[in-house]
């Protein structure tokens, strides 16, 4: 519907590619940056409007509507949104993307530079949690208007990154 609505009708080619990770499901969106006419020609002329910061946040926030509404109606109590970090008040600091090659390369015993900048994100992160423990159900509550304390532990565990403290908190 989200294709449909933001990009078909303005002629352009849209493939979609969700990923089901544990933690972490989203879905990729390419997009031709040139529309196909009514004679089914591409264009010369590339559509830049759409790809504007101003409307790729557009774009989230329409799927984020989209995915809440499929959440809500199949009883599902939790939410996603657009929103980064800052617009939400929490003190995290977002980690870069790791594509398939970075991964590849740590499987292959290489370092990758953005699995590295991502551990030390991680690591700040953590850090924020020791001086603002109170951001892990802030962070909750953006998702979901309830939750259990497996809930908590899990978000605990994700921030904290450490079975041993996380027993300590837990217990």
């Amino acid at each position: 519907a989200l294709a449909i609505e933001r990009f078909v009708v303005r002629g352009l080619v849209v493939s979609i590619a969700v990923q089901k990770e544990e933690g972490n499901p989203h879905a990729h969106l390419q997009i031709s940056r040139r529309a196909i006419d009514e004679n089914g020609n591409w264009s010369w002329a590339k559509d830049r409007a759409i790809t504007t910061k101003a409307a790729l946040i557009d774009t989230r926030k329409l799927w984020a509507e989209l995915v809440n509404f499929y959440l809500e109606r199949e009883g599902f109590n939790e939410r996603v949104t657009h929103q980064s970090y800052l617009d939400l008040g929490l003190p995290y600091e977002a980690t870069k993307h790791e594509g398939w090659f970075a991964h590849k390369l740590e499987g292959m015993g290489k370092a990758s530079r953005i699995i590295g900048e991502n551990e030390d994100i991680k690591d700040r992160n953590k850090e924020r949690v020791a001086i603002d423990p109170a951001a892990i159900l802030k962070e909750l509550t953006t998702k979901s208007a309830t939750f259990s304390a497996m809930d908590l532990a899990r978000a605990i565990q994700v921030r904290v990154r450490d079975d041993a403290k996380l027993t300590a908190i837990v217990y």
